[in-house]
């Protein structure tokens, strides 16, 4: 589409459409001119949403890439730009990627509390997918200091916002999450069953790929 018509007003959003498919598919030196161009775009055009999703979606790049320095850097300018233009449901998403930048940088103290004003914003605005998402972080400081009483806590929280929503992936996700907080517990027959549940829910979205190479993948 942006071969076609380059100078189509939704070209910025195609552009940031291919980075994230590049992105997904693991494809970093692909998608990293495509987030480029569309910031470009964005700073040419003034739209500051568009700035903010990019340098995001850049700063994540560099954190696949292992470089947190400027993970951090890229998220703090989208957290800014964020605010700027009162995207609140962004503000809310970078502040939580800047926690789990922190986190990688074994910081929890500062990751917990960029998840837990994530939380509050995502709370604020309604936004259950989110602050499911920012609880699930939450766990995982409270389990890299080694306190699995409240990890379990937290993923339990983002367990029952997952399924109030019928978020499956999600669902998965805090399921596997909570299981290894039980089983730091001695808890192993409770942290089985759930694993068993998020193993379950894996094949059941697997099934749903098409393409035997994808689905084996």
């Amino acid at each position: 589409a942006y071969e076609l018509v380059p100078d189509s007003v939704n070209a910025m959003a195609w552009l940031g459409n291919l980075g994230q498919i590049l992105f997904e598919m693991g494809d970093l030196k692909g998608a990293r001119p495509r987030f480029e161009q569309a910031f470009a775009l964005a700073l040419e055009q003034g739209d500051i949403k568009v700035q903010s999703r990019c340098l995001a979606s850049e700063g994540l790049l560099h954190l696949e890439e292992g470089d947190t320095e400027k993970a951090l850097d890229c998220l703090k300018q989208a957290l800014e730009l964020s605010r700027e233009s009162k995207d609140r449901r962004a503000e809310s998403c970078w502040l939580g990627n800047l926690g789990n930048v922190y986190l990688r940088m074994g910081e929890n103290s500062k990751a917990q509390d960029f998840c837990e004003q994530a939380l509050e914003i995502a709370d604020e605005s309604g936004d259950v997918r989110s602050a499911a998402a920012h609880l699930d972080s939450i766990g995982d400081c409270y389990l890299q200091d080694g306190d699995s009483v409240n990890a379990g806590e937290k993923y339990k929280l983002a367990l029952s916002k997952a399924l109030s929503i019928g978020d499956r992936l999600g669902e998965r996700v805090y399921r596997a999450n909570q299981g290894r907080a039980l089983m730091n517990l001695g808890r192993s027959e409770e942290a089985l069953e759930q694993f068993a549940a998020a193993a379950n829910l894996f094949d059941e979205q697997r099934a749903r790929i098409q393409s035997d190479i994808q689905r084996t993948s």
